[in-house]
């Protein structure tokens, strides 16, 4: 009977330690699924503040491109003979872009570099832009300063990336003799090849006052024979490749013109509603 006690103990002091241990091991593990759970809300709610700042960031970007290219249009707009010049050099530079194999993101950057390519003309004298008659050396000299005002006017919009390149580099050419760094060959960005290309055909068959226009098949061939000079020749060769496109879009152009309404939003340009890689082939 004396040992009643101590058995007692021997069981029972075990037995309510097991007990202790199953319930802190309950009561960690509902604390620990309240932590997934909290830690889970909290992730939710940090993803959709991450989206929700994406979407204004792209709408915010949006918001930018189009002013600029308004102030293109605008632009375009002071003088009869360069009006819609960055919209039709767009449409060439997608055209050679898909030729050349791009990628659907790379196509829709050049697009927006060719619009605003000659944005830096802002910053240039009217009086010399729409002067009548060849530009004196000097004239010439402030003319090809605006690649560098260009580059200046969209250093800031950092989310650009390589449209700066692109716009400052326009004026560059293949074999370096070209403004306003003298870069040459793969110094230049491949989008910059393509929308000189472009600027090019859209210059030459369009009406100056200080020279006469080219039709588009002497344009055409004054490019091919500029190929490895003033030209990238395998941007060239893609060009050659886009002609059908490229002359459709011309000929499309001058059909609105001859009717005193053109409406570019009608004509055969490639937007970025579907993707590039969708359309048929050149």
């Amino acid at each position: 009977a004396g040992g009643a006690p101590a058995c007692r103990y021997r069981i029972t002091w075990p037995r309510l330690g097991l007990r202790r241990r199953l319930a802190l091991w309950l009561k960690s593990a509902l604390l620990q699924d309240e932590l997934v759970k909290l830690l889970n809300e909290q992730n939710a709610v940090i993803e959709r503040k991450y989206e929700e700042a994406l979407r204004q960031s792209a709408e915010l970007e949006q918001a930018y491109l189009r002013i600029m290219e308004s102030l293109m249009q605008a632009l375009d707009t002071k003088d009869e003979h360069t009006r819609h010049h960055s919209r039709m050099v767009a449409a060439y530079a997608v055209e050679i872009a898909i030729a050349d194999g791009l990628s659907d993101a790379d196509v829709e950057q050049i697009r927006r570099g060719a619009l605003l390519h000659d944005i830096g003309k802002i910053g240039i004298p009217e009086h010399i832009l729409s002067k009548p008659g060849p530009l004196t050396p000097h004239e010439w000299t402030v003319v090809r300063l605006h690649p560098v005002l260009g580059e200046k006017i969209l250093h800031p919009l950092t989310f650009l990336g390589s449209i700066i390149q692109m716009v400052a580099q326009e004026h560059e050419r293949f074999d370096g003799s070209g403004y306003p760094r003298g870069l040459s060959g793969s110094q230049i960005h491949r989008g910059a090849h393509i929308i000189s290309v472009a600027d090019a055909l859209d210059a030459m068959v369009s009406i100056r006052p200080y020279r006469q226009r080219l039709t588009f098949q002497e344009a055409a061939a004054e490019i091919q024979c500029c190929a490895g000079t003033q030209f990238d020749h395998t941007v060239v060769a893609a060009f050659t490749q886009a002609l059908p496109r490229l002359e459709a879009i011309y000929l499309h152009h001058q059909q609105d013109v001859t009717s005193g309404e053109p409406s570019l939003s009608c004509s055969p340009f490639r937007v970025n509603s579907a993707p590039y890689s969708s359309f048929p082939p050149s």
